[in-house]
C-alpha cells in the first residue's frame, strides 16, 4: 500500500471528489466530463501552501489558460502528480522536491469553479488514477508538527 501526503495542511477540505461527473462551461464550450482529479482545500482559506505528495523531480511549471499556473512532478514510485491553480509558484523545472516543500499557493487562477488546488495523478503512460485511497491524514499531521 502506498502512502501520500495530503497536499494541503489540516485542517483540509475536498471540494470536488476524483470521478465526479461534472457539467461546466470554458471559453463559451459545454464539458461534460469526469474530474481527473482531487480539488483540495485548507477549511479556512487562510493557509494556501501546496506541498508534493510524494517526493520527485518537478519536470513542469508553466501557465494555462485553463488550469492557471501549474506543476508536473515525476515520482520514481508512482509516475507524475500534477497541481494547478497556482500563484504563486516557488518551484522551477528541475527542482527535488520533498512532501514538506511547498511548491506553491493555491489561488483563483485559470479556469476555476472555486478556491482550491487541484491535483491529479498519472501512472507513468499518462493514465489519471483515483489516488484518494493513499492519502493518509496522521502522515500529514505528523509532517504538520
Amino acid at each position: 500500500i502506498r502512502i501520500m501526503r495530503i497536499p494541503v495542511n489540516l485542517p483540509y477540505q475536498i471540494n470536488s471528489p476524483y470521478g465526479k461527473e461534472r457539467d461546466f462551461w470554458i471559453d463559451g464550450v459545454h464539458i461534460h466530463d469526469i474530474h481527473d482529479g482531487i480539488d483540495f482545500a485548507n477549511i479556512g482559506n487562510k493557509d494556501r501552501k501546496v506541498f508534493p505528495v510524494l517526493p520527485g523531480v518537478v519536470v513542469t511549471a508553466e501557465w494555462h489558460h485553463t488550469t492557471g499556473y501549474y506543476v508536473i512532478i515525476k515520482h520514481d514510485s508512482v509516475g507524475y502528480s500534477k497541481y494547478c491553480h497556482l500563484k504563486p509558484m516557488h518551484v522551477k523545472v528541475g527542482d527535488e522536491v520533498d512532501v514538506t516543500d511547498c511548491i506553491g499557493e493555491y489561488a483563483l487562477v485559470g479556469k476555476t469553479t472555486g478556491l482550491h488546488v487541484h491535483v491529479s495523478v498519472y501512472n507513468f503512460n499518462w493514465a489519471h488514477f483515483d489516488f484518494s485511497s493513499w492519502l493518509d491524514e496522521n502522515y500529514t499531521r505528523e509532517l504538520d508538527t
